[in-house]
């Protein structure tokens, strides 16, 4: 006969992450347009001295050549131009997302957490309480999942959350650029509610994987108790 607690689990499950593709999508259609990477930095830089070398050059062949004084005074600018180019905001290339699925279980929990600490630095504050849930969670699951062999419904069931669901709530999030966030306040809320549902996901695993423990330590206690008291009366 089926269990109807583990039929229920999979239903809510289901429910939950259908919920949260919604909120994925919902995020992914304030997307814009991704700022430059570390590479425009650099091309700016290039530019600005180049275009400084150019007008020199045109100048000293049009007009006069430069002199020392000119030049103890251009190189200085034209290298505070160039660097000032190379710190405009821009966007840093993202720390690529581990490999979920090909993990072994042992190392599940602790890498998911490392890559969330990373991410969670340019997450709004509103945010801060659903991930320290995850975090918290992932460090009390992982030494479980090390525990179980690699065809446990369980352990599949988190590789899902941890390798489909959870990134591409993030990369959403992520891709959606600054301006846009504080123009709608409900980029940052897609996130928010986004994470609390991956977190109530992993309090759902641990309540499954630990309550079967407190049970084999209940059936424990009573065999003991039937075995020696039952002998001494």
């Amino acid at each position: 006969m089926a269990d109807p607690d583990l039929a229920a689990r999979h239903d809510r499950w289901n429910a939950q992450l259908r919920e949260l593709d919604g909120i994925v999508d919902n995020v992914r259609a304030h997307s814009g347009r991704v700022v430059a990477d570390i590479g425009r930095r650099i091309g700016r830089a290039a530019g600005v001295l180049g275009t400084a070398g150019v007008g020199a050059v045109g100048y000293a062949v049009a007009v006069a050549p430069i002199g020392v004084e000119a030049l103890l005074i251009g190189v200085p600018v034209a290298g505070a131009a160039a660097l000032g180019a190379a710190l405009l905001p821009t966007r840093r290339k993202p720390p690529p997302t581990p490999k979920f699925a090909e993990l072994p279980p042992g190392r599940l929990g602790a890498t998911a957490k490392d890559w969330l600490e990373l991410k969670r630095a340019a997450f709004p504050k509103v945010a801060a309480p659903a991930t320290a849930r995850i975090l918290a969670r992932l460090g009390a699951l992982g030494p479980l999942w090390a525990a179980l062999p690699s065809s446990d419904p369980g352990l599949a069931e988190a590789r899902r959350l941890l390798s489909d669901h959870l990134p591409r709530l993030v990369d959403a999030w992520s891709a959606v650029p600054p301006p846009a966030r504080a123009e709608n306040p409900e980029v940052d809320a897609g996130l928010t509610r986004g994470l609390a549902v991956v977190a109530d996901e992993l309090d759902l695993l641990w309540q499954g994987m630990t309550q079967e423990k407190v049970r084999d330590l209940a059936a424990e206690g009573r065999f003991l108790e039937s075995r020696y008291k039952g002998d001494a009366a």
